[in-house]
C-alpha cells in the first residue's frame, strides 16, 4: 500500500518585487518515505486547473473560486476559501496520474 497524502498545509502573505502583497498557499506533499512543502500562487492553481480540464474534459473538476475578488487576495475568508478547492484539485490531479498505485 502507498502512503500518499497531499494537502494545503498553511497559506503566507509574501511581497513581490513591486512591494504588492499577494497570498501563497504552501502544499504539503507526502509519498512513502519522501517529503515536500511547495508554495504556490493562486495563478499556478488556475493554470494547473486548465490543463487537467484540457487533458480530462470530460471529468467534473471542483470550480475555482474567481480569481479577482472585491476582497483583497490576502483577505483570510479568501484564502481559506481557496485552499479547500485547491486542495481538492490537487488531490484530483494525482489520483488521475495514478501516482496513489503502488510502482
Amino acid at each position: 500500500m502507498t502512503t500518499f497524502e497531499i494537502s494545503i498545509a498553511s497559506t503566507a502573505s509574501r511581497l513581490d518585487s513591486s512591494f504588492n502583497q499577494f497570498a501563497v498557499y504552501n502544499v504539503d506533499v507526502k509519498w512513502k518515505t519522501k517529503k515536500w512543502r511547495i508554495a504556490r500562487r493562486f495563478n499556478q492553481f488556475h493554470d494547473l486547473h486548465q490543463k487537467l480540464k484540457e487533458e480530462f474534459p470530460n471529468e467534473r473538476l471542483p470550480k475555482l473560486p474567481p480569481k479577482k475578488l472585491i476582497r483583497s487576495s490576502t483577505n483570510r475568508q479568501l484564502v481559506k476559501e481557496r485552499q479547500e478547492v485547491r486542495t481538492s484539485i490537487l488531490r484530483y490531479q494525482y489520483s488521475k496520474l495514478n501516482l496513489l498505485n503502488d510502482e
